[in-house]
């Protein structure tokens, strides 16, 4: 079992911190998800965001910590992933500030 098998699912009930919403609850497994598959990213540039997009499109979940962008282009380059990542029936969570977590199943429940 290695140190990202489990991420938390979020529950109906989702707790507060700083004034934003965090996710609680019981944890999904990758591996029945999408084959184990998961890449992090930290992109410095827009360009760097295509190979984030592709690799969601090859069904791989992917972490992507912003805080290398700069001030203003961390929002919009999360602007650009919620579009991909909705075009692609998908979902994206935050897990701490400035880290997402990006996958295709297994966060949203419809």
């Amino acid at each position: 079992m290695g140190i990202f098998d489990f991420f938390t699912k979020e529950t109906e009930r989702p707790a507060e911190k700083n004034g934003r919403q965090i996710a609680i609850g019981k944890p999904i497994n990758t591996r029945e998800t999408n084959g184990g598959a998961l890449q992090v990213f930290r992109p410095k540039e827009f360009a760097d965001l295509t190979p984030i997009i592709d690799a969601l499109k090859h069904n791989r979940s992917v972490i992507v910590y912003i805080n290398q962008m700069k001030k203003g282009d961390d929002m919009r380059a999360i602007d650009i992933l919620s579009g991909a990542i909705y075009a692609l029936d998908g979902s994206m969570m935050p897990i701490e500030d400035s880290v997402y977590i990006c996958t295709l199943e297994g966060l949203a429940e419809s």
